[in-house]
């Protein structure tokens, strides 16, 4: 293992926003399929 093969902050803060990105957009997945389109009115 060299220093290279290691994150640096950089990579890391871009992987973490990239983790939170697909979370986001999976829990509104979710709760698109969770809420009726035509629900209440």
């Amino acid at each position: 293992m060299t220093a290279s093969n290691h994150l640096n902050c950089g990579d890391l803060t871009e992987f973490i926003d990239t983790m939170l990105e697909l979370l986001i957009a999976g829990q509104e997945r979710i709760l698109d399929e969770l809420i009726p389109k035509n629900g209440c009115d």
